[in-house]
């Protein structure tokens, strides 16, 4: 009996060393895979945050799904050993009224040194557990349909994963197309960018050659422009020198037109003069007028004549503003007419001495017709020969009185 009762006090404590040992290695896998998981969890959420878009790769879930099931296995032995040792704390608590702490190996023995001894009691100690452990055992069969889903839903992520990863498996063979396929364009493209630069750095030798062909045409124009420029200059010189000696025509000519108006102010001067002597004759005609009230009519023909007369006379006065630049250019005319008719008439006085003409004065001078020359000598007593042709001269009209008309009509 004691021999069965060592044997299964050292079964017992055999059992508790192993148990013990499995829960250290079961913790300490867990708590590896915990840290793994852990890991892995940060990497996929830094993945995830750096690129949305991205995916795991068929090795990552693989590995994951090795993490997944190593953790479900020691999810399960987990759960055994801490049925095992919540049965044991429900029946000590039960028997002793306390609980004894579990990993103590000496009360693990004392308790398994009872239970050998006290052999029967085994039925009591079954119905007790029975009755402490339904309450629990309801607890952990929760526990464990929540496990279950939770694996379930592992699952099914694993499952979309895959789903995923072959998508992006198949995103990539087609980026894997399209990269090659845009490859072999950039080689046609490349081709015919080479041929481009070819044909460009052709076109730019022939832009280097017509740019040196206009440089030396430039130049040439340059110079063709420099000599027109000089020519010009010149020519502009000439011009400045010509317009200073038109300036100075132009002050001799103005100065000339200027004394021409001052001399035909003082004729206009004359004729005014005579205009004023017009108006006292007319004036004078008035008093005829009212003195002779008789001849009314006469008087009224006459002021017509007057009227035709003044007519006339303006006329006149413009003709004389006409002759007035003439008779400037007779005066020299005249003066040497005068001086040969004097050598003439000296000469024929020598000759005609005893048969002298009478001599003409001055005062019966004018009442010789328009038109009569006459020569008188310088000394006034001279006599005087016959008048010799001359050339004809312009002697202006003399208009004769008005009164002595208006007394003969």
């Amino acid at each position: 009996m004691m021999a069965a009762s060592n044997v299964n006090s050292n079964h017992s404590s055999a059992h508790l060393s192993k148990s013990n040992a499995t829960f250290a290695a079961t913790k300490t896998t867990e708590q590896t895979n915990a840290m793994d998981i852990e890991q892995l969890q940060h990497m996929i959420n830094c993945t995830v945050k750096k690129n949305p878009k991205a995916e795991l790769s068929k090795s990552d879930l693989l590995r994951l799904l090795g993490y997944l099931e190593g953790e479900l296995q020691a999810r399960d032995v987990v759960i055994a050993t801490l049925k095992a040792e919540r049965v044991k704390q429900q029946v000590s608590h039960a028997r002793y009224g306390r609980i004894l702490p579990v990993n103590d190996p000496f009360i693990a023995l004392q308790r398994d040194s009872r239970s050998a001894t006290v052999g029967g009691s085994s039925t009591d100690d079954t119905a007790l557990l029975k009755a402490v452990t339904e309450g629990p055992m309801a607890a952990l069969e929760a526990l464990v349909v929540q496990h279950r889903n939770s694996h379930v839903n592992l699952i099914q992520a694993m499952q979309d994963a895959e789903t995923r990863h072959s998508q992006v498996l198949r995103e990539l063979d087609d980026e894997r197309r399209k990269h090659e396929h845009d490859t072999a364009q950039g080689d046609d493209i490349t081709y015919g960018l080479e041929k481009e630069r070819t044909r460009l750095r052709e076109e730019l030798e022939v832009e280097k050659q017509s740019k040196k062909k206009l440089d030396k045409d430039m130049k040439k124009l340059q110079e063709t422009l420099d000599e027109e420029r000089q020519r010009q200059k010149q020519i502009v010189l000439l011009l400045l020198a010509e317009r200073k000696k038109l300036i100075l025509k132009y002050v001799e000519e103005r100065n000339k037109s200027e004394d021409l108006a001052q001399i035909l102010g003082e004729e206009k001067g004359r004729v005014d003069t005579m205009a004023e002597g017009l108006e006292e004759e007319s004036q004078k005609a008035l008093q005829m007028e009212a003195e002779l009230e008789k001849q009314l009519a006469l008087f009224d023909t006459e002021r017509a004549q007057l009227k035709a007369q003044l007519q006339r006379e303006e006329k006149r006065t413009k003709e004389l503003e006409m002759i007035i630049d003439k008779l400037h250019t007779e005066v020299d005319n005249l003066k040497k007419q005068q001086a040969e008719a004097h050598q003439v008439a000296m000469f024929q006085a020598g000759l005609n001495q005893p048969n002298s003409p009478p001599r003409i004065t001055t005062t019966n001078r004018n009442s010789l017709p328009p038109g009569t020359s006459t020569l008188i000598s310088p000394a006034g007593g001279g006599a005087m020969g016959p008048q010799l042709p001359s050339k004809p001269t312009v002697v202006p009209p003399q208009t004769p009185p008005r009164s002595v008309n208006s007394a003969g009509n």
